[in-house]
């Protein structure tokens, strides 16, 4: 098994003879550990693995919801969804081939990808599309939502969606990553979609693991995203016949 880590962290040059001794400050820990491994368990041409926290994962309260938006009639929280851990593995990160080898061509789907408006929150909280891909984003509850795309690449929208509303459609034209989802009338709702040319994406599922298939023997470099912990971007290189295990670590960036 070849095995590649990548540690981001600044390091101290090692010094010898009549050097002056290390400086024995503490270092900051890292903010990310990339190990990639070439692995019999892992089908050909796929980078399977998770994204973990490094470090402990913050306590981020609910968000107290008030009745007079009417809100409250439906639940009295909402849920904090920054940072989603369980049992240290992080969701909602995004992994992308950023350069490699040529790939073969997948046209865009013609479904749509749903973001719905369901208890005074969106699901999913983040949300994938290809360039050209429809998304379309419904009002499940029995109050009047607004749907507010803050595109900086792309046509911002801004509509209000009636209770029961189904199948608002946005298609972005520009690939973007990261553009924020709000309902203007309730501001804790928030969502985020990234919009990719690239067929050959992930993102990581509650149990903070992905699996990117479809890749093809050569050198490449990968990107995360996630909207709190940061970008970042990793190489590895895919040998014929060979699949990728990744272990990502990511910590939450200091306040």
């Amino acid at each position: 098994m070849r095995r590649l880590a990548v540690l981001t962290l600044a390091f101290g040059l090692v010094s010898c003879g009549n050097e002056p001794a290390p400086d024995s400050t503490p270092k900051p820990a890292p903010s990310t550990v990339f190990v990639v491994a070439d692995s019999d368990a892992v089908p050909a041409g796929t980078l399977r693995g998770h994204v973990h926290l490094i470090g402990e994962a913050p306590v981020l309260p609910p968000l107290a919801l008030g009745a007079s938006d009417g809100c409250g009639t439906l639940r009295t929280t909402a849920p904090t969804e920054r940072l989603l851990v369980s049992e240290g593995r992080v969701a909602n990160v995004l992994l992308r081939v950023k350069s490699g080898p040529p790939l073969a061509s997948v046209p865009v789907p013609t479904e749509s990808v749903v973001l719905d408006q369901k208890g005074c929150v969106f699901e999913p909280h983040v949300v994938v599309v290809r360039t050209g891909q429809p998304l379309a984003v419904h009002n499940s509850d029995p109050l009047v939502h607004n749907v507010h795309v803050q595109s900086r690449r792309n046509e911002n929208s801004n509509r209000t969606l009636g209770p029961g509303t189904v199948d608002h459609q946005i298609v972005f034209t520009s690939p973007e990553i990261s553009i924020p989802v709000r309902c203007d009338i309730h501001p804790w709702m928030q969502a985020f979609v990234h919009v990719v040319e690239t067929p050959h994406f992930a993102l990581t599922g509650a149990d903070g693991t992905f699996e990117l298939r479809g890749l093809v023997p050569g050198d490449y470099e990968f990107e995360l995203t996630h909207e709190w912990l940061g970008r970042f971007s990793f190489r590895a290189t895919l040998g014929a016949g060979r699949g990728l295990e990744a272990q990502l670590g990511l910590r939450v960036p200091a306040p």
